[in-house]
């Protein structure tokens, strides 16, 4: 196993959809006592900009035009119960304003704030951290890349997301980085070391949400972005080569045949990204060995996985 960092990984290299800084990802959050703020502010450093409102409810007339990545609501065990209530109910005026924006409480462990986590939950709270059990900037990174991402990879997502359900926080946080840096042509080591986790912590999550192993999930990546762009009729699959990173159309081919089957001609015929995502899932059950599952290919399972990604698909 290969747990050390890989920091020269993509260092110097430019971004295909680059996503900006921490210092541009802001969100909201709403916390009583200076230690709570400290401490959020402590645990999103080098994640988000942390802007503090005195609750959820309060709406800042001269921001009004930005709308926040996320939302955070402290939930504290010191709260008398009819406070509490309030500080839980300005959750629904932030959701009216911003609809469209997550908000994740957080929670200072007790029998009081576990109630109050209830109650949140009635209000529309999408997720919960209790503090001291789960990483606050775990959670809180993949849900502000994914939403200040690209609009392309935002709706590469979306469609995956669509096809196959939801994907846990850990793989969605690795699809969203394998895409942003597809040009890059991520080997497994790099793609750990961008999400902060080892190669087996990698395999594990993928592994976890029905995805394939991390070498084959890479070339599924670059298939998904082909399949985005070639659903513009004016877009050559030279033009895509170099989006991706190819520095010939023949491996990028290649790579399309070995996987599915077919042409990348045959790709901006299909039905683009889900069809894509359908292979994909039924590669992920050919390689965790269900039974009956075979390939767009009709070949034998271990004919499509012969040589892996590091014969000339993997290594174009």
């Amino acid at each position: 196993m290969d747990c050390g960092p890989d920091t020269g990984a993509t260092r110097g290299k430019s971004r295909l959809w680059p996503t900006g800084t921490a210092a541009k990802h802001e969100i909201v959050a709403a916390a009583r006592s200076a230690e709570a703020r400290q401490h959020i502010t402590s645990a999103l450093r080098g994640v988000a900009q942390v802007r503090f409102l005195p609750s959820l409810a309060t709406r800042d007339s001269s921001r009004d035009s930005e709308t926040p990545l996320l939302g955070l609501l402290y939930l504290d065990s010191h709260d008398p119960l009819a406070d509490a209530q309030e500080w839980v109910a300005t959750v629904y005026p932030f959701r009216a304003q911003w609809p469209g924006v997550p908000v994740v409480a957080y929670a200072h462990y007790s029998i009081d704030t576990m109630r109050q986590c209830f109650d949140a939950g009635h209000a529309g709270v999408s997720d919960l951290v209790v503090r001291g059990s789960r990483d606050l900037a775990g959670v809180v990174r993949p849900i502000v890349e994914r939403r200040s991402a690209h609009p392309m990879i935002r709706a590469i997502i979306r469609e995956v997301l669509h096809v196959r359900g939801p994907l846990g926080v850990d793989a969605l946080g690795i699809l969203c980085f394998a895409l942003e840096h597809v040009r890059e042509r991520l080997s497994v080591a790099a793609l750990a070391a961008g999400v902060g986790v080892c190669r087996r912590t990698v395999t594990n999550h993928l592994a976890q949400a029905g995805l394939d192993s991390p070498e084959r999930f890479l070339m599924w990546v670059r298939i998904l972005v082909l399949a985005w762009l070639l659903r513009d009729e004016t877009y050559s699959i030279n033009r895509a080569m170099q989006v991706l990173g190819f520095d010939s159309p023949i491996p990028l081919r290649h790579l399309v045949a070995r996987y599915l089957g077919y042409s990348c001609e045959g790709l901006r015929d299909s039905a683009g990204v889900a069809h894509v995502v359908q292979a994909m899932d039924r590669s992920a059950a050919i390689t965790r060995g269900a039974p009956g599952a075979r390939s767009d290919t009709g070949l034998p399972a271990e004919s499509l996985l012969r040589d892996g990604a590091d014969g000339i698909i993997g290594r174009p």
